[in-house]
């Protein structure tokens, strides 16, 4: 049977079913009730897939975040530009800027960022602006302009990464003071609503030692997403291992004691960094690493010597990289890691690291339980399956305890988090209706 394809409607639906799984636990039961943030990225070149690889603003369901952050605007002489072609209103057609605000008119109490950097757009601009207090000034006069005109509620700084591809280590005081300027201007100029100052910030403890002036981050930056995934790629790793883990499990090697979600969180917030600014970031991806003729032997989980990226998604179509909708077919095979609270796949040649809806759980509980200020998503485009349809059908089982053993500190150890099967019962409906093995999870489920 070939994969069941379904259009708007049915995204859309998918992405309603999210908060049926994920705003009861991202809302506080102590005293203080305030929602947690759900910091979800929009791609703007996910409009470029294929088929039902296609995501546009109107596939997002406007209740489903309560921050939306647009990816990415480009810095070009010291101004923020559009990226791509329809990013912006033409006589033709309307801009995919005034699309994503528009998501405003059903829900009034959604904020728009829009995004600047990221990896393709590397350091030099960034480097260029903060160079002077002159270029500085500029740049700030011009953002302000842009996201009003653009009616954007605040700037994301996605900056990969200060002090390095080309950035010197002057640069970490250099962005500081960026960041305190901007803070100020905005400030300034708020009419009857300030704009909001978000960076998107490294996770690695080298990386956050050499580039960020936590002391400018404290006193300027109202929301801090970390990238709390990519820990671990198979580009750049001699071993597959979990990109995305929540804790590091039982090894006594430094390095991976320190690449999971829970040490970086909460180094962050050792340095002085409020919890309450900072999101928790989690991938709706999966890392894919080439093994060979390497398989995992009993009892063995990651580890396996790596020989470079695994076959990627069909839709995707990047090497080592599968969307949470490609792997969802996978999940037969599935093996979830409850030390490191974590599943992966072991398919053919290839081990991949991905999250799944027990994965989310756990984070967002730690995110809960830990007083963290939110939760950040990279990105919406790739988190829709048919598993999401289940919940609604097996809700009363995804109910996780009120009191949850976690890690308090990234020195200290506790019991392991209980695995909740019924997540597995729902991975099973969503591979065990499809036959046709190299066939995407696009399934809807309206029983």
């Amino acid at each position: 049977m070939a994969p069941i394809m379904i259009g708007t409607q049915g995204k859309m639906a998918f992405l309603h079913l999210l908060i049926v799984l994920l705003v009861p636990l991202l809302t506080n039961s102590s005293e203080d009730t305030s929602e947690l943030r759900r910091w979800c990225f929009y791609t703007n070149w996910a409009q470029y897939r294929s088929n039902e690889g296609k995501f546009v603003p109107d596939d997002i369901d406007a209740t489903l975040c309560t921050h939306i952050s647009y990816a990415f605007a480009n810095i070009v002489n010291n101004s923020l530009v559009a990226q791509e072609w329809n990013d912006e209103n033409s006589k033709w057609s309307k801009g995919m800027y005034a699309r994503v605000n528009e998501l405003k008119i059903n829900n009034k109490n959604l904020k728009t960022m829009l995004a600047v950097g990221g990896w393709n757009m590397g350091s030099l601009p960034f480097t260029h602006v903060i160079s002077s207090k002159d270029n500085r000034k500029k740049f700030i006069e011009n953002v302000i302009t842009f996201l009003r005109i653009h009616n954007f509620d605040g700037l994301d700084i996605c900056w990969i990464f200060p002090t390095k591809r080309g950035s010197q280590s002057g640069d970490k005081e250099k962005f500081g003071n960026l960041l305190k300027e901007m803070k100020d201007a905005f400030k300034k100029e708020s009419k009857e609503k300030e704009l909001l100052l978000g960076i998107v910030v490294g996770s690695k403890k080298s990386l956050i030692d050499e580039a960020y002036d936590i002391d400018a981050i404290n006193k300027a930056v109202d929301v801090i997403s970390i990238m709390s995934y990519d820990f671990y790629s198979p580009q750049d790793s001699e071993y597959a291992m979990h990109p995305s883990a929540l804790y590091s499990g039982n090894s006594t090697n430094e390095d991976e004691y320190e690449r999971n979600v829970n040490f970086t969180a909460h180094y962050w917030n050792s340095l002085g960094v409020p919890k309450k600014k900072i999101n928790i970031g989690i991938p709706f991806y999966g890392r894919s690493f080439f093994t060979g003729s390497h398989t995992p032997e009993k009892g063995v989980k990651e580890g396996l010597p790596s020989f470079g990226k695994g076959n990627g998604g069909i839709y995707t179509k990047d090497k080592g990289f599968l969307a949470y909708y490609e792997t969802c077919i996978l999940e037969k095979k599935s093996v979830f890691m409850e030390d490191r609270g974590v599943p992966f796949i072991a398919v053919d040649n290839d081990w991949i690291g991905y999250e799944n809806i027990e994965s989310v759980k756990l984070k967002a509980n730690f995110a809960l339980q830990n007083n963290y200020g939110g939760l950040m998503f990279w990105t919406l485009d790739w988190m829709i399956s048919r598993e999401y349809a289940m919940v609604v059908k097996n809700i009363r089982f995804l109910q996780l305890p009120t009191q949850l053993s976690i890690r308090i500190s990234p020195q200290k150890k506790t019991p392991k988090i209980p695995v909740n099967e019924m997540s597995r019962v729902m991975d099973k409906n969503c591979y065990e209706i499809i036959s046709d093995p190299v066939g995407i999870c696009w399934q809807y489920h309206n029983e």
